[in-house]
């Protein structure tokens, strides 16, 4: 069974999302690799192309549900049947994602995966949810908003879900201090938020509070941002990153 890779992005240099890292994880063991550029305007298109994927334009809403909406129609344009899905900022566990092939080899046309959010240079994870919806039929639209226990429980009897002892999916761009305020600015753009105590952070460590995105400078320089090593088990792809402050985009 032929499989897409396929995901959507905006703005991937500005924000430094990992998306060589993304890509380069998933392409060993997809057929192709598609990417919906959601009218980037920071060379991200190019940026893809040089990483020689299929390049789909889409568009930018100003909701961040109907962008994500809108993004994921477009997995029609794949050329495969089953659609293995990730974020910019998602980066499969080599076994995971050996794991979920075997599966996909076996018959399975929809799977749900772990997934884990690390910040503070790979030291933390900030949570550990439900399961993700990853692998799906072409045509289908799993995300609107976040991904919730509700969209992939309402299919629970026709999705496979891996257990942890399968391999995680890791979410990393919360790991980089220099790159995680952008984010959130970009993030507060998509959600027409005016108000900065509508995006408050909980930050770890030191600083055990929650704090709006006006105060974060101050508090990200702290040196425990800089901490070599990390007690997960990280992707091979993701080890020249750890203890790295700004992603290397």
């Amino acid at each position: 069974m032929k499989v897409s890779g396929f995901s959507f992005i905006h703005n991937a240099i500005e924000s430094g999302y990992p998306i060589r890292e993304s890509i380069g994880a998933v392409k060993p063991y997809v057929d192709e690799v598609v990417v919906v550029d959601c009218e980037s305007t920071d060379g991200t298109r190019n940026l893809l192309t040089s990483l020689g994927v299929r390049v789909i334009d889409g568009k930018w809403g100003n909701k961040a549900g109907e962008t994500l909406k809108i993004a994921h129609a477009c997995n029609t344009q794949c050329a495969h049947d089953i659609i293995l899905h990730f974020e910019g900022d998602e980066v499969y566990h080599e076994k995971l994602i050996k794991n979920v092939r075997v599966k996909i080899a076996e018959g399975a046309r929809s799977i749900a995966v772990h997934r884990l959010q690390l910040e503070q240079n790979f030291q933390r994870c900030r949570w550990y949810p439900d399961p993700c919806h990853r692998v799906f039929e072409r045509g289908s639209v799993t995300k609107e908003g976040h991904t919730t226990h509700q969209h992939w429980t309402q299919k629970l009897s026709s999705i496979q879900t891996l257990g942890p002892e399968h391999g995680f999916l890791f979410d990393i761009t919360n790991c980089f201090r220099d790159n995680y305020l952008k984010r959130l600015e970009n993030q507060k753009k998509l959600w027409n938020s005016k108000d900065d105590k509508v995006l408050l952070v909980k930050i770890h460590h030191n600083h055990d509070r929650m704090v709006p995105i006006s105060e974060m400078g101050k508090i990200m320089q702290e040196p425990h941002w800089t901490w070599k090593n990390t007690p997960f088990d990280i992707p091979e792809i993701l080890r020249p990153l750890v203890g790295v402050t700004n992603y290397p985009g």
